[in-house]
C-alpha cells in the first residue's frame, strides 16, 4: 500500500501506526529501536540499574547469607527455606537470568516512559529523556500496584487452567490405559497439553492485561476499570492479532536472551573473568549480576517497545482513526490530481 501525502504528526502516525500485522508491529518495534537505541537504553537505565543495585545489596544482606546457611547445614530449617525461596520470588535469580517480582516491577516502572517515547513519536514530536521520566513519574505508584494485581491474576489464571487441562489429560490417560494403548501416548500429550495452557493463559493476558501500562499512561484510565478498558481494545476479531503478538512476546524474548547470552558468555569467560580472576568470588558475582542485567535491560526495552506500538495501532483501530487518515489521504490525492 502506498504511504499517502500526509504532514506533520499525521505522517509518523501514518507510517508508523496504520494497518500494522503482528509482523509489521515487531519489525517497527525493532526499527524504532534501533534508530532511537541510545535515548530508550538511557531512559530505561535511569530507573533499572538504580533499582537493580538496591536489589543485589538486598540479595547479598538477606537472601546471600541464608543460602550460604541452608548450604552448610545438614539439616536445614524448614522456615529458613522458605524465606529463602521467597526471597527468589522477590529478586530473582539473575546468576540464571530468572526475573522475581522486583525485575518484573523494574520493566513495567521504566515501560512507563518508553510507551511516552513511542507515542510522542507518533505525534511528530521530538524524544526527551528528561520529559518521559518526569511526566511517567505521578504514574510509578499505580503502575507497581496495578503490576502486582496483575501478576496474583495470571497466577491464578495458570494455575485454573493447568489443573484443568491437567484433569483432562489424566481422564484420557485413563481411557487409553482401558483401550490398552501403549504408555507413550499418554506421555506424548503432556507437550501439547503445555503447549495448549501457554496459548490459553495468552490469550486470557491478552484480553484484560497487555495494555495496561499504556492505558495508565496514556489514555490515564483508573485501576478500576482496565481490566474493562483493555477487554474492549482487545475485543472481537483484534484479539487474534493482540494475542498473536502476547504470545509470540515472550518466546522473542527467551530466544533473543539465550543467544544474546550464549554469545556474550563466551566473551565473558574468554577476556571479562581473566581480568578479574584474583578479585574473588564475590566482586565476580557482582559483575556477573550486573552483565545479565544490561543484557535484560536491552531485552526488556524491547518488549515495551512491542507493547507500546500495539497499543497505538489497536487504540487507532479501536478509534477508527486509521480509517480517517485514509480517507483525508484519498482526498488529497484526488485534489492534487
Amino acid at each position: 500500500m502506498n504511504k499517502a501525502p500526509a504532514r506533520g504528526h499525521e505522517e509518523a502516525e501514518w507510517e508508523a501506526l496504520v494497518l500494522c500485522s503482528p509482523g509489521d508491529i515487531l519489525d517497527r518495534s525493532l526499527t524504532f529501536y534501533r534508530t532511537h537505541f541510545f535515548t530508550l537504553v538511557l531512559t530505561a537505565a535511569l530507573i533499572w540499574f538504580p533499582m537493580q543495585l538496591a536489589a543485589q545489596q538486598v540479595h547479598n544482606v538477606w537472601l546471600r547469607p541464608l543460602h550460604l546457611l541452608l548450604e552448610s547445614t545438614q539439616y536445614a530449617n524448614g522456615w529458613q527455606a522458605a524465606e529463602y525461596w521467597l526471597g527468589v520470588l522477590m529478586l530473582g535469580r539473575n546468576a540464571y537470568g530468572m526475573p522475581g517480582v522486583w525485575q518484573l516491577i523494574q520493566f513495567a516502572l521504566f515501560s512507563a516512559p518508553i510507551t511516552l517515547l513511542v507515542a510522542d513519536h507518533a505525534a511528530g514530536r521530538p524524544l526527551s529523556v528528561r520529559a518521559a521520566l518526569r511526566n511517567s513519574l505521578p504514574f510509578f505508584l499505580r503502575i507497581v500496584l496495578i503490576t502486582l494485581v496483575n501478576l496474583l491474576f495470571i497466577a491464578a489464571a495458570v494455575l485454573i487452567i493447568e489443573i484443568l487441562f491437567t484433569m483432562i489429560v489424566g481422564v484420557l490417560g485413563q481411557v487409553m490405559i482401558m483401550l490398552n494403548l501403549p504408555a507413550g501416548f499418554v506421555m506424548f500429550m503432556l507437550l501439547p497439553e503445555q503447549l495448549v495452557v501457554y496459548l490459553v493463559c495468552m490469550a486470557v493476558f491478552s484480553r484484560y492485561i497487555f495494555y495496561s501500562l499504556p492505558l495508565i499512561v496514556i489514555e490515564k484510565v483508573p485501576l478500576s476499570q482496565i481490566w474493562d478498558r483493555n477487554s474492549k481494545l482487545a475485543g472481537g476479531k483484534r484479539l487474534r492479532r493482540i494475542w498473536a503478538v502476547a504470545a509470540a512476546t515472550p518466546l522473542l524474548a527467551v530466544g533473543l536472551f539465550l543467544v544474546v547470552w550464549l554469545g556474550l558468555l563466551q566473551i565473558w569467560d574468554k577476556f571479562v573473568l581473566p581480568l578479574f580472576h584474583t578479585a574473588g568470588i564475590f566482586l565476580q558475582q557482582i559483575l556477573q549480576s550486573v552483565f545479565l542485567g544490561a543484557l535484560t535491560l536491552l531485552v526488556f526495552v524491547y518488549l515495551a517497545l512491542i507493547c507500546a506500538f500495539s497499543f497505538m495501532d489497536t487504540r487507532y483501530r479501536y478509534d477508527g482513526l486509521d480509517m480517517r487518515l485514509m480517507q483525508k489521504a484519498l482526498m488529497e490525492r484526488n485534489e492534487e490530481k
